[in-house]
């Protein structure tokens, strides 16, 4: 067998045979990699982003929490008629709660919103509390007043007629 036809031919064909092989093999290899490895990337990528939303959305119902429960506070101050130390102070641990827990790209910006008005909200319950209480001792002073008025009119009236008794038992 030192002579096989068509060698040059048989040759050629598997070189081509080999080299179809070889860019075959390398093309499925590479959508494997394409298919698998790059999407792994953009997957562990996009589940790190929806972990980050996660954490802000707990930390949005956190904020809500605090909220409604800050809010609840205040009603209780009204109710009591005056600030109380320890509503107060519950109340101040809320609020630094929410101050907190504001943070965040998704809710950052209406969080400092509603923060700053559940501060002055605050704010503005305890100056009514106060408010409040003033005006009851304005109208308890009125009263007051008004009594000493009255006993200063009889005292004065009493003066009267005690001068004018003296005057006649003294003709």
């Amino acid at each position: 067998m030192k002579n096989i036809l068509n060698s040059k031919e048989r040759n050629y064909a598997f070189a081509v045979y080999l080299i179809s092989f070889v860019i075959t093999v390398t093309i499925i290899i590479g959508a494997v990699y394409f298919n698998s490895l790059i999407p792994n990337a953009e997957n562990a990528h996009l589940r790190k982003r929806i972990s980050d939303f996660e954490n802000q959305i707990y930390a949005q119902q956190q904020f809500i929490q605090a909220m409604e429960v800050s809010k609840t506070l205040i009603d209780s101050l009204q109710e009591l008629g005056y600030v109380h130390p320890l509503i107060e102070r519950n109340l101040n641990e809320n609020l630094s709660n929410m101050d907190i827990q504001g943070e965040g790209e998704l809710y950052g910006v209406i969080n400092r919103d509603i923060f700053n008005f559940m501060i002055e909200y605050s704010d503005l319950h305890k100056k009514l509390l106060v408010l409040n209480k003033d005006l009851q001792d304005i109208e308890n002073l009125k009263n007051e007043l008004s009594r000493t008025k009255l006993q200063l009119e009889e005292a004065n009236r009493s003066l009267d007629a005690y001068r004018n008794s003296s005057n006649l038992g003294l003709k």
